[in-house]
């Protein structure tokens, strides 16, 4: 008798095939997945950083029960992908099936339906009991993933016997969490979520720690992006509000070179501004016109324009090294050319050369004549003259001298301006540092400069008061300042010359605004003190004062009032022995400090 061959129905094989496309399907997912990114917990646009308390968070502080993204409202309770692609997903709350459910080994818990098809269970995300170890105070906690069968879904059943079969089964994406008394070190598969401190006496959860957990990242190499070859390939609009591609985006950079505080790569020359747009901004910042760079303006006769008259001649020198005039936010160096007009004969010449000797014997007019560079034209500015005074007026001219020509002698007037910056590394306010770097003293403005990073100017005003400790003094006549320590004192200290004589100097440098003062002296009075002069700048402020007497007192504070300081800057303060009292026996003067305010 031979044996029945039974063929699978058209239906069974229907069903045998989605089968097998729903397991290629899943490889294949998991497989671009990770392509795209690294395994690990998946960051949520609610949460902030990696301590995202919206995903996976552990919690049950104050409990013996560990919850796990436990879920407030909608948000999800936790996603991450493990290394073989799969998805971790926390979706709803499950109280943890401890009948039912044991920390997998290596394969996922299962349990048989009525059909005798395998359901697989999620472990639960709250009250999962801690691991009781004697005298363990920290549970580690993971998290893996674990494929779930989905009960609810209808299937196509065939009525058999001895039970039903089902011939169709959908799996979705669970998780097992897992709590150990001692670390273990995770694996792509199984992911830490943190640990619990556990209170030794109460045996409650006190805190918990979710650092060191592994976060999955974009991959930065699996998207490219495309910068623009030239300027004709970026984006051309480019508006506020708008909906625009990636690609859109990235080819609206600029001409310039991205870097983290310029991710548009956005250039000078994107905005119009040119290199020599640039030298404008700095000078029309720094100098209206004038000569910059300058050494010893006032006293140098070598360089920079400097105007010198023998007999019936006037000479003008060149500019120096490293000397420059600006007109009009306009440089010219020594380099630059400029036409020089002596005696009606124009000769193309550099700033650096010599103009002249111009020779005024044979001039018939008697008058001012007023020598001038006319930068109207900049590439090709000319150093001439004039007897009209309004020359002067005009802002693309810059006046070097002016001579008076009576026929026989020439007077000459200096008419030069200097905007400089003189160098300043360091500027001290009531005896400290306040400002290290580099800094200048504008000489227009009479205030200190600064030059910010972003291009800008920090314009820094001048103290309005002023500290000069005497162990600091300078000593210009006598013998050297000495401190003693005089517990009477206040700061324990006295400072003074020693051994004292009449006509003993000492100095100190400060620098003040300008305005009205008082100056403060303190120091202690003696038998064998003298009387001083004090002075600002070489002129005297206030009387004598006298610092003799017969007992003598410490923390004696002398002041003077109504100093008035007329220029903003730096400044000698200036105290000089004029004598003493009939009946002292010295010329000490014993200070501690002194003060303007």
């Amino acid at each position: 008798m031979s044996e029945e061959i039974k063929f699978p129905s058209n239906a069974e094989v229907y069903v045998h095939q989605q089968r097998n496309l729903q397991l290629i399907k899943d490889d294949k997912i998991a497989k671009t997945v990770l392509d795209f990114q690294d395994y690990g917990i998946v960051l949520l646009p609610s949460g902030t950083g990696p301590t995202n308390s919206k995903n996976f968070a552990l919690g049950g502080i104050g409990t013996s029960f560990i919850t796990v993204g436990y879920i407030l409202g909608s948000e999800n309770g936790g996603i991450a992908w493990d290394g073989n692609g799969k998805r971790i997903c926390i979706s709803s709350n499950i109280p943890y099936q401890s009948t039912t459910f044991t920390p997998p080994t290596g394969s996922n818990i299962e349990t048989k339906d009525p059909y005798n098809e395998t359901l697989r269970q999620v472990s639960g995300n709250y009250n999962i009991p801690l691991v009781d170890v004697p005298g363990v105070t920290i549970n580690y906690v993971y998290i893996e993933y674990l494929q779930v069968v989905d009960s609810d879904l209808n299937t196509v059943v065939e009525d058999s016997e001895p039970s039903p079969r089902k011939w169709y089964t959908k799996y979705k994406d669970g998780y097992a969490i897992t709590v150990y008394s001692t670390y273990q070190t995770p694996t792509p598969t199984k992911l830490y979520l943190g640990k619990v401190n556990i209170n030794s006496v109460t045996g409650l959860i006190e805190s918990v720690d979710e650092s060191d957990r592994t976060y999955c990242r974009q991959r930065p190499e699996t998207i490219k992006i495309e910068t623009p070859a030239s300027s004709s390939e970026a984006t051309q609009t480019y508006t506020s509000g708008g909906t625009y591609s990636l690609a859109d985006h990235i080819k609206a950079i600029g001409t310039g070179t991205i870097t983290p505080t310029n991710p548009h790569a956005q250039s000078l020359s994107d905005f119009g501004i040119g290199p020599d747009a640039l030298v404008s901004v700095h000078q029309q910042r720094l100098h209206n016109n004038g000569l910059v760079n300058i050494t010893d303006p006032v006293g140098n006769t070598s360089t920079a324009l400097y105007p010198s008259v023998s007999g019936t001649q006037l000479s003008i020198k060149g500019l120096g090294e490293s000397e420059y005039l600006v007109v009009q936010t306009v440089s010219y160096s020594k380099t630059d050319t400029v036409i020089h007009n002596v005696s009606g004969v124009f000769t193309e010449k550099t700033f650096g050369d010599e103009y002249g000797p111009m020779d005024f014997s044979g001039i018939s007019v008697f008058t001012t004549y007023y020598f001038y560079i006319d930068t109207i034209s900049p590439s090709q500015p000319v150093l001439t003259y004039s007897t009209n005074v309004a020359v002067c007026s005009v802002s693309t001219n810059y006046v070097v001298c002016a001579v008076d020509w009576d026929g026989v002698s020439l007077t000459l007037h200096d008419r030069r301006t200097f905007r400089n910056l003189t160098g300043l590394n360091l500027w001290r306010t009531a005896g400290r540092i306040a400002v290290v770097g580099m800094f200048g003293h504008n000489i227009e403005t009479g205030k200190f400069e600064g030059y910010n990073n972003d291009g800008t100017w920090t314009i820094l005003s001048f103290p309005k008061q002023y500290v000069m400790w005497h162990d600091e003094s300078e000593k210009v006549s006598g013998n050297d300042i000495i401190s003693v320590t005089d517990t009477a004192q206040r700061y324990n200290t006295l400072s003074y010359q020693n051994p004292s004589a009449n006509g003993d100097v000492f100095t100190n440098q400060f620098y003040l605004e300008k305005g009205t003062y008082t100056l403060y002296v303190l120091g202690r009075t003696t038998p064998e003190s003298g009387k001083i002069q004090w002075s600002i700048d070489d002129v005297n402020i206030g009387s004598e004062q006298d610092w003799y007497d017969a007992v003598g007192s410490p923390n004696v504070i002398k002041t003077i009032t109504s100093i008035n300081i007329t220029v903003s800057g730096q400044h000698t303060l200036k105290s000089t022995v004029t004598g003493k009292h009939v009946a002292s026996s010295g010329y000490d003067i014993k200070l501690t400090k002194i003060w303007i305010k």
